[in-house]
Order: C-alpha cells, then structure tokens, then sequence
C-alpha cells in the first residue's frame, strides 16, 4: 500500500516555510471543460489556473511582505512520497492574518505543475 498525502512539507525559491495543516492546491488538468448552458450544445474548453494555498504561521523570523512580493517563484510541496512543483508561481496579493496563532494565509498562482515520485 503506498503512502498517503498527509503532512506537507511547503518550500518556495528553495525556503522551508512554515506551513500549518491545510495546505491545498488545485488546477493539475490543462483544460476545464464546462457545458454550454440551457439545451446541453456541447461544451467549451478553457484554460485552468494553477495554484496553491498555503496557511503559513507569521512570526518575527519570517518576512511575509517579501513572500507577498513573489514573481517567477518556484513553490514545491512534499508529501506521501511525491512532490509537486508550481512554475513560474506568483502570489496573488489576497492573503490574510488571522490573530491567536498567527495563521497568514498565502495564494500562489503559477504557469504549470509538475509531479514526481520521491
């Protein structure tokens, strides 16, 4: 049996961050293929976004502006024996602080995934 996508190991431009539980991520099909609406006609195909959300814990050692700032960035999450690699990943500039335990939530959108087995 192999292993399950469970605890995530987050980096971005080679960085460890520091990720809390919930990191998701979405977009791995090239093309959405929504119907035409009203009598089925057929569908229609658009281009997926790539992307990943990533609940980051603030603290005084990290810098969240220049995270914020992220252009042409490389984003690799580890789990379950594979990784997956967000190109030419941005961060979309939405993100939010929570207060308490510090949870800054973090969206990076980028060009294409790639998967490996470790």
């Amino acid at each position: 049996m192999g292993l399950v996508f469970g605890e995530a190991e987050v980096t971005l431009n080679g960085t460890l961050l520091p990720t809390k539980k919930g990191v998701t991520a979405g977009g791995f099909g090239d093309l959405r293929r929504p119907i035409v609406e009203g009598y089925v006609h057929g569908h229609v195909t658009e281009a997926t976004i790539k992307w990943c959300e990533c609940p980051v814990t603030d603290s005084s050692d990290i810098n969240m502006m220049a995270l914020h700032n992220t252009e042409n960035g490389t984003l690799v999450i580890r789990s379950g024996g594979k990784s997956y690699t967000l190109r030419n990943c941005w961060e979309v500039g939405d993100a939010t602080l929570e207060s308490g335990e510090g949870k800054h939530a973090l969206r990076f959108e980028g060009l294409s995934w790639e998967e490996r087995t470790e």
